[in-house]
C-alpha cells in the first residue's frame, strides 16, 4: 500500500495469514513479476497494449498465489476454526455502509477476498461527529486486520503476526469483470473443495447487487 485505486471504483482485496506462502516463494514470485513488467515495458508497442499485457501478467501472477493457497500452503489455516472465521466475517460486515460499500467476500481457511466500492465513502453523520470523513482504504484494512489480529491471537492463546502485512488489490474496469470477480469470491469455497455449493459457506457475504448476468453465474444468498 498505496497501490491504484481510482476514486469511484470497486476494489477487489485480499490478504492472507501470516507466513501462508514462505517468504522465499512469495518474493522469488515478485521479481518475476517485476521483470516480466519490466520487459514489457521497454516492448516498442502503444501504452494501452503495454497496460493490457501488465495487466494479463498481474493477474497470472494473483493465480499462481491463490492456487498455492488452496492446495499448497502449509501453513496453520486459522481461519476455519468457526470462532475466529466468524471474528473476520463479522468485522468485515460490520464495516459496510461505514468504510466502505461491500458487495461481497469470504473467508477462506488462510485469506480472505472481499470486493468493495465507494471506500471514501462521506455521510452526515461523520460529519456531524466530526470524525474524518474521507477513509482510505490502507487505514480500512488496517482496522480490520489490527482487530482481528488481536482477538484471533487471544483465542489460540498466541502472540506475534496473524495477518501478512502486504495486501493484494486490484480495481475492478468494467462490469463483465465486477461479475467475474463476484462470482470468483463467492466460488472461492466450492474451488478449495469445502462445500459443494457456495450458499453453504458460513463466511460468505453477498449484497443485493443489480447485475445483468447474476442469474447466470450465481444466486443471491
Amino acid at each position: 500500500m498505496p497501490h491504484i485505486h481510482p476514486i469511484n471504483t470497486a476494489l477487489f482485496m485480499t490478504f492472507r495469514l501470516y507466513d501462508s506462502i514462505p517468504d522465499m516463494v512469495y518474493w522469488k514470485w515478485e521479481e518475476e513479476l517485476k521483470e516480466k513488467i519490466e520487459y514489457i515495458k521497454d516492448m516498442p508497442v502503444s501504452l494501452f497494449h503495454k497496460q493490457e499485457m501488465i495487466y494479463r501478467e498481474q493477474k497470472l501472477h494473483f493465480k499462481k498465489m491463490d492456487n498455492y493457497l488452496h492446495v499448497d500452503s502449509k501453513s496453520e489455516k486459522y481461519l476455519i476454526i468457526p470462532e475466529i472465521g466468524q471474528l473476520v466475517h463479522d468485522k468485515i460486515v460490520g464495516f459496510h455502509e461505514k468504510r466502505y460499500n461491500l458487495i461481497c467476500s469470504s473467508v477462506m481457511p488462510n485469506h480472505v477476498h472481499l470486493l468493495f466500492e465507494d471506500y471514501q465513502l462521506k455521510t452526515p453523520e461523520t460529519n456531524i461527529l466530526g470524525k474524518d470523513k474521507d477513509y482510505p482504504v490502507a487505514q480500512t484494512m488496517r482496522y480490520i486486520k489490527g482487530g482481528t489480529a488481536r482477538e484471533a491471537n487471544s483465542i489460540l492463546g498466541k502472540t506475534g503476526n496473524f495477518w501478512q502485512k502486504e495486501s493484494y488489490d486490484h480495481y475492478i474496469r468494467n462490469d463483465n469483470e465486477m461479475d467475474n470477480v463476484i462470482n470468483y469470491i463467492l466460488q472461492n469455497p466450492v474451488k478449495a473443495g469445502l462445500v459443494d455449493d457456495w450458499t453453504l459457506w458460513p463466511w460468505t457475504y453477498l449484497v443485493d447487487y443489480p447485475s445483468d448476468a447474476q442469474h447466470k453465474c450465481y444466486a443471491t444468498k
